[in-house]
């Protein structure tokens, strides 16, 4: 149990550090972690551990209008390249000299398990971010927890469309479980508030033993205001590539749903919460809540 919500909370830390501000509803596939049973938990994957966690993309990954009257005011007084308040006009990765630091506390019914995810990311250039993050149990308290190292690099960004290619290594500090995650962040501004995004890292493998499973997540994102976005999202499939169980489809397999929300009251700090569960087995036994908070310097 402690894979499922230490990675639901690193997931969830690290898209929020890509400036998505919001999970994914699966974090990386459960395949990457020998330990866990790919076939037991479709909500025990990690894009928390290949990048929350819901997870925490994060992040991370990452994730325009500009939120209305209040949203045009702030932008005429910002200098150029200011990191934007609303999470919908942000690019994939920090600007140069920029880091970010997240901690987010989650928990999964029935509610007597609480992990801990602690992460930082830090830009190196305008388009290269690298970052790290931590998750451990809390309850029962296990210090020995996962590890995430990733990095993201921009590889389109024209307002609309911002596409950042990302990966990362997993292991658990017990020494156990490694894995690798890489895929592609991206999102795309169908309107000024309304957009369609993923974190990034679909693809999970797992080195002792070798697994490889892919994830087809897909996220829709709201900007209510400047300051608050609301998001949903689901994974339409998981396909087991090598050795990990079978294909689960959305609707027939598991339905996992993960609905967040994220208030930035200005451009150094996000607020978040989220919850998770899968609709099509045991909802209540499945849900999982997340809280958390990101802050952003060097700007």
């Amino acid at each position: 149990m402690l894979n499922r919500f230490t990675q639901f909370g690193l997931a969830f830390a690290l898209v929020s550090f890509a400036g998505l501000g919001v999970a994914s509803a699966q974090d990386e596939d459960p395949c990457a972690d020998p330990c866990a049973d790919p076939c037991a938990d479709p909500c025990a994957d990690g894009d928390v551990c290949a990048d929350p966690c819901m997870d925490g993309d994060g992040d991370g990954d990452g994730d325009g209008g500009d939120g209305g009257d209040a949203g045009d005011a702030a932008d005429a007084a910002a200098p150029a390249g200011a990191w934007p308040v609303s999470i919908i006009d942000r690019p994939l990765t920090l600007p140069k000299s920029m880091f970010a630091a997240t901690a987010a506390v989650t928990t999964f019914g029935p509610f007597d398990l609480i992990g801990l995810g602690l992460g930082g990311n830090y830009g190196v250039s305008e388009k290269l971010m690298v970052g790290a993050a931590y998750g451990l149990s809390l309850e029962p308290f296990d210090a020995e927890g996962s590890l995430n190292v990733n990095g993201a690099f921009s590889v389109i960004d024209d307002g609309k469309l911002r596409v950042a290619a990302n990966g990362g290594l997993d292991f658990g500090i017990a020494g156990s479980t490694i894995g690798l995650s890489a895929g592609a962040a991206w999102r795309f501004n169908i309107s000024d508030k309304l957009a369609v995004f993923d974190g990034g890292n679909q693809l999970a493998i797992g080195l002792d033993p070798f697994t490889m499973a892919l994830r087809l997540p897909v996220n829709v994102g709201f900007q209510l205001n400047e300051n608050t976005f609301l998001a949903a999202g689901t994974t339409i499939a998981t396909i087991g590539i090598v050795d990990a169980g079978d294909a689960t489809i959305i609707g027939a397999d598991t339905t996992p749903l993960a609905l967040t929300g994220t208030f930035s009251p200005d451009n150094t700090m996000d607020i978040f919460a989220g919850v998770t569960t899968d609709l099509t087995n045991s909802p209540g036994d499945t849900l999982g809540l997340l809280v958390g908070a990101t802050y952003y310097g060097g700007h």
